[in-house]
């Protein structure tokens, strides 16, 4: 058989920009070093079994209100998955910088996206929404 081959086994590779995970949770017990969540960050969960009734529950404060400092985001260049921490929504023009916007190649969300064309936003997606994730595609070194 050749490099490769049909039912060959291919090995795994992850790639690292998106390997940014802290913690897991496995049989009742919490493992790793993430103990709080960041309201810039944005998070994976995975319930599994999650039509048993499994749910999930968050405390803590919300995002808005004047005593909430300005949310500053650190991105690099490539794939960043980040939160949009408000509970409203916004059009992506209001929402991001436009200095962001210039290094900004699309965002991606679930089943939904946008592209920058250099003259406007094109997609279904439109307007940023509170307390859901998005990944940032960014062509430009921290931004």
């Amino acid at each position: 058989m050749g490099q490769f081959g049909i039912g060959q086994s291919v090995r795994r590779e992850e790639d690292p920009r998106l390997l940014r995970g802290n913690g897991n949770y496995v049989n009742d017990m919490w493992l790793g070093t993430l103990m709080e969540l960041e309201r810039e960050d944005a998070y994976w969960i995975k319930i599994l079994n999650a039509t048993s009734g499994a749910f999930l529950e968050v405390q803590g404060s919300p995002t808005e209100g004047t005593s909430i400092p300005e949310t500053v985001y650190s991105l690099q260049a490539g794939s960043n998955l980040i939160s949009y921490p408000f509970y409203n929504c916004s059009p992506i023009d209001w929402a991001v910088p436009e200095h962001v916007q210039e290094c900004l190649i699309g965002i991606m969300g679930e089943g939904v996206s946008a592209l920058n064309t250099g003259n406007g936003w094109v997609g279904g997606l439109m307007d940023l929404c509170g307390g859901i994730g998005y990944w940032f595609i960014i062509s430009c070194e921290d931004v």
